[in-house]
């Protein structure tokens, strides 16, 4: 099923932008692990969250 969508997206809008949703599951883990299981975060993990998301934003533009 994940196949499906994931080359329905790359049909629709592209290899570059499909491949987009992968980058930021890190971040979005990392954010959820803060806020559900308590776990801190720390100066590396934002940072290379900053790196993640300035990368996301410059290939989506």
């Amino acid at each position: 099923m994940g196949f499906l969508l994931l080359f329905t997206m790359i049909q629709r809008f592209g290899a570059t932008t499909a491949a987009l949703p992968a980058f930021v599951t890190p971040v979005a883990a990392a954010i959820l692990g803060a806020f559900v299981l308590r776990e801190v975060i720390t100066l590396p993990l934002v940072v290379g969250a900053t790196i993640i998301l300035t990368g996301v934003f410059l290939a989506s533009r």
